[in-house]
């Protein structure tokens, strides 16, 4: 079992802000933990908190139009909602979507279902998506990762990137658009700061949703500074890296990396 912070942890980790779960290790008796936190992130993501609209709709201007049809890879793609935000204007033609969550899966599915006319082939893995990438043979223009890798150790962090590199494309970028740390901050006040920013502008949540939010994010969150990855992306040898995005809340944030 790995330290905390590993993808081999005990926990199991719920991403509030993907919808995706990302099993951590043991499994434990949780029906109704899970639908409790499915319910959560229903409810923030239907109130936009973590700024998904917004997040979906820079992907949109960024990625089009393309001189030719897409392959993406996203990494935590839950119950694919930014896949269905992304292809009424995106040019995808080959789109992978690997998560841990077997139920968020099936929503995906489901909504793949409804979508007979869907010009694109769509293939899901509910697979961890580090050990995806170790064994991945395919290559893509695009890879996404959304609001899940914040829960990885630094090391996990490092090896997801490093593991990225050989499946992307030549001139291939990876976006990942995820919680941060400031510059200033330790885990201690990045918890003080993000539930400041919770009992301030999520109004829709009950003072229970509220403490289920700040005991994911002290269990489950291990964000970085830009700064780090930053750092990092030199070491493994990525060509090119910016933070691209702001969102309203500071945490929230997209930076890119290029080969």
């Amino acid at each position: 079992m790995g330290s905390r912070g590993s993808h081999e942890t005990y926990l199991l980790s719920r991403c509030l802000c993907c919808g995706a779960f990302y099993h951590l290790g043991q499994t434990i008796a949780m029906d109704d933990i899970f639908q409790d936190h499915w319910r959560l992130y229903q409810k923030i993501l239907n109130e936009d908190y973590m700024g998904h609209r917004e997040i979906a709709s820079f992907l949109q201007q960024a990625l089009a139009p393309p001189l030719k049809q897409l392959r993406v890879l996203e990494l935590g793609c839950g119950d694919g909602d930014l896949f269905f935000r992304l292809t009424p204007r995106v040019s995808v033609g080959h789109y992978v979507g690997v998560d841990i969550t077997e139920f968020a899966l099936n929503i995906f599915k489901e909504r793949l279902n409804e979508k007979d006319d869907l010009p694109v082939d769509v293939r899901l893995h509910h697979r961890d998506m580090l050990s995806f990438l170790t064994q991945c043979d395919d290559q893509f223009d695009v890879i996404v990762a959304g609001y899940c890798v914040h829960h990885l150790s630094a090391d996990d962090k490092q090896q997801l990137l490093m593991s990225v590199l050989p499946c992307l494309k030549s001139g291939g970028q990876l976006f990942l658009y995820d919680l941060f740390l400031k510059d200033t901050h330790d885990k201690n006040a990045y918890i003080r700061d993000y539930m400041a920013e919770v009992r301030q502008r999520w109004m829709s949540l009950s003072e229970s949703e509220q403490v289920m939010v700040e005991s994911h994010i002290s269990e489950c969150d291990f964000p970085e500074t830009v700064s780090s990855y930053r750092e990092w992306a030199e070491g493994v040898g990525y060509d090119g890296f910016a933070q691209v995005w702001q969102g309203e809340f500071w945490a929230n944030k997209i930076i890119r990396f290029q080969i």
